[in-house]
């Protein structure tokens, strides 16, 4: 699976979430009669169920999940990630309230932002909030997440999410402009739906339909509904034949040597990622 397929049909999934999520925003700020509270933009909730839609439309849709399933703990990493992009992508923080109003953002305590306790190391967590008064921590954060890599050593290769931020909407190329060159070629032994090939509109379509749609047992429901040349049996999670986990997360080289003071022995090497709440306390 060539990278820079990978990457480009997962931004063009994320800006597609974005727009949605700018366009309800919109649409509930305009409507009072619906109850919508005064400021009150995009719901936490909705941008939850719009982080799943978009890791299963990169996993099972797009046909990544082949190669990515494999990996422990990968779809709940990706939907962290998501969210946050979509978050980032589509308002600012205090923008970004759920239904219940408070003096201080809700995913905070104190200065330091949610997205802080998504990051699997809690040594780096906290090297990260002391090194916060002289560093950016947004950046931070989101350095965390470009260089994240998983070392799978049977096939020699490092998957990453992003070798640089996705562009973000109404800036993605519309494949009619005369500027616009495809970074891939679409192969069909790779079994994959032709989602890069879709106008920008008809991905917003499909999202749209699934937001409206009763959430299945996935998370998604309707999984394949709305995209072109996909058979349901190609879209869905194939469980016939075990796979091999792989626990490999783990930052690159890369990102120590743009922060050396972050460095620690518990990262140097291979290090299973799983969600912070269930790492063991020391």
């Amino acid at each position: 699976m060539n990278r820079s397929y990978a990457n480009f049909a997962a931004q063009k999934i994320e800006t597609a979430c974005i727009r949605y999520a700018v366009h309800s925003r919109v649409c509930e700020s305009d409507s009072p009669a619906s109850g919508a509270v005064p400021g009150r933009c995009i719901g936490r909730e909705m941008v939850g169920r719009l982080a799943e839609i978009a890791t299963h439309m990169i996993f099972d849709d797009n046909g990544l999940g082949k190669w990515i399933d494999t990996l422990e703990g990968a779809r709940e990493f990706l939907k962290s990630v998501l969210t946050y992009r979509i978050l980032l992508g589509c308002a600012k923080p205090q923008d970004v309230l759920d239904d219940f109003e408070a003096d201080c953002p809700p995913w905070s305590t104190g200065t330091k932002p949610i997205i802080v306790d998504l990051i699997a190391w809690p040594s780096l967590r906290d090297q990260m909030m002391f090194h916060s008064s002289f560093y950016d921590l947004d950046e931070m954060t989101e350095d965390v997440i470009n260089y994240t890599v998983v070392d799978i050593p049977e096939h020699k290769i490092a998957l990453q999410l992003y070798n640089s931020p996705p562009t973000r909407f109404p800036t993605v190329p519309r494949p009619e402009e005369s500027t616009y060159q495809s970074p891939f070629k679409f192969s069909q032994r790779e079994n994959t739906i032709k989602i890069a090939q879709l106008q920008n509109q008809d991905l917003y379509d499909i999202i749209a339909r699934r937001m409206d749609s009763p959430v299945g047992e996935d998370g998604v429901a309707s999984t394949c509904r709305g995209i072109p040349g996909s058979p349901q049996a190609e879209c869905l999670r194939n469980n016939a034949e075990p796979v091999k986990r792989v626990k490999g997360w783990k930052l690159s080289g890369a990102f120590f040597k743009k922060y050396p003071f972050l460095q620690c022995s518990s990262l140097a090497s291979r290090y299973p990622f799983c969600p912070s709440s269930k790492l063991p306390r020391v």
